[in-house]
């Protein structure tokens, strides 16, 4: 076993080892290539009577040896030889993480995506966000840190004509292309029932997190917790719905055959159990709630590191118990508690310098998806491929609204290619009154 371990560390030429019986020590030696100078070989390595005692030798020849008698760089070099061979161990018996200390972790998160895979083209607000332009901000980011973890707090579906047409699938699957990690199912991602949310964890390609939700009469279509690993860092995901939401703010046939656990009882007692395990160094909770619940999980719960908000509106910085506001940077925050804004105007960042599962300093702040970006192609191209097209008839419900123009130009321009987001956006949103 020696053997193997420190020959990793010096590769080995001859090795002599002698039974106990014939009265000589046993030696593990690594030789050099002899020289015709008559040079001395490099050190010989010994093993003396146990791990603890250890002679040096220098090698004359292929059969002579003189010990190196003093006692004080015996015992140092055994030391350090143990000290070596129990990391080279522990790095190789699964200890790798608790290797490596102050280390910088991002999050990046979104909130209240409502369907917006499309810029925004609202007074005050043209030409923002998208998933094309979301996907040029996560880029930069990835080409900055390597240590990413990208997450999302809930309700994907319904808020734009597209989402009420395709129900979320683009959605998912840009989500998808973006690289996106985990999400906790929101109210309104319930909105077309379980077997529509099912689908839906179908297509995606990381988990919906319903912790504090359980089925009564029905499988519930997605899963109560995940662990990822953020370089050395693992992290426990959990999605939390809050008493404000659930069961005034959900679709009346999921109420029934759902039930909800205690937010604060069912995080308290998953995010304890990992710790007291040592199965993570941080625990992340994913919430679709009111802030004002969001600050009392972060109060009352010690186990929680960091609150990933969604559900009203966002805020910039970040909040810890200690503070009456948020702010943007801070040294040994302990629990942190961010929210982005809604409708993917910004995509939020967490950057955590992380100690053996202590946070030893937070940054945040929320990165503008401005139209000034440019677009990612992988996104735009999810999209095209359509030769429909659509007039909006007057008195319908879009004949007076900003995007009429916008959707009977479509496909004025010759050879112009046309989304199928952008036709089906007006067929959606016009109930069937639109004319071809």
């Amino acid at each position: 076993m020696f053997t193997q371990a420190f020959g990793a560390c010096i590769p080995a030429r001859s090795v002599r080892c002698f039974s106990p019986g014939d009265g000589r020590m046993p030696v593990l030696t690594a030789a050099s290539n002899e020289h015709s100078t008559g040079k001395r070989s490099r050190s010989v390595i010994a093993l003396l009577r146990g791990p603890r005692r250890l002679s040096l030798h220098w090698n004359r020849g292929p059969s002579s040896t003189t010990r190196l008698r003093k006692r004080g760089a015996l015992r140092l070099g055994s030391r350090l030889l143990l000290l070596a061979i129990l990391g080279v161990g522990l790095l190789s018996s699964g200890f790798s993480r608790w290797a490596w200390a102050k280390e910088w972790i991002t999050i990046l998160h979104s909130s209240e995506h409502h369907g917006v895979a499309l810029p925004l083209d609202q007074p005050g607000l043209v030409n923002i966000g998208g998933f094309a332009r979301r996907a040029t901000v996560v880029d930069r980011v990835r080409q900055e840190t390597s240590n990413v973890l990208l997450v999302d707090s809930g309700d994907i579906l319904v808020g734009t004509p597209l989402s009420s047409w395709f129900r979320g699938e683009p959605d998912i699957k840009a989500m998808n292309l973006l690289g996106y990690q985990a999400m906790v199912a929101g109210n309104h991602d319930f909105d077309y029932g379980l077997e529509h949310l099912r689908q839906l964890r179908q297509w995606a390609e990381f988990p919906i997190l319903c912790t504090n939700l359980m089925s009564v009469r029905a499988t519930l279509p997605c899963q109560r917790t995940a662990t990822i690993q953020v370089g050395s860092v693992t992290i426990g995901l959990l999605g939390v719905v809050g008493r404000s939401n659930f069961p005034d703010t959900f679709n009346r046939e999921v109420v029934e055959v759902l039930a909800l656990r205690d937010p604060q009882e069912t995080v308290q007692a998953q995010a304890r159990a990992w710790k007291q395990a040592g199965l993570v160094d941080l625990v992340v909770v994913l919430t679709h709630q009111d802030t004002r619940e969001d600050l009392d999980l972060l109060e009352d719960i010690p186990e929680i590191d960091v609150i990933i908000g969604g559900h009203t509106e966002g805020f910039d910085g970040l909040w810890t118990p200690k503070l009456d506001r948020p702010v943007q940077e801070l040294a040994d925050p302990g629990r942190v508690f961010v929210k982005t804004h809604r409708q993917g105007r910004t995509l939020g960042r967490l950057d955590l310098l992380v100690d053996h599962g202590r946070i030893l300093r937070a940054k945040a702040r929320n990165l503008p998806v401005a139209k000034f970006l440019p677009l990612t192609l992988r996104l735009q191209r999810c999209w095209n491929g359509t030769g429909v097209n659509l007039r909006v008839r007057r008195f319908s419900r879009l004949d007076k609204h900003s995007s009429r123009s916008w959707a009977n130009g479509l496909q004025s321009e010759p050879g112009r290619p046309t989304s199928a987001i952008c036709w089906r956006t007006c067929c959606a949103a016009n109930s069937h009154r639109i004319s071809r």
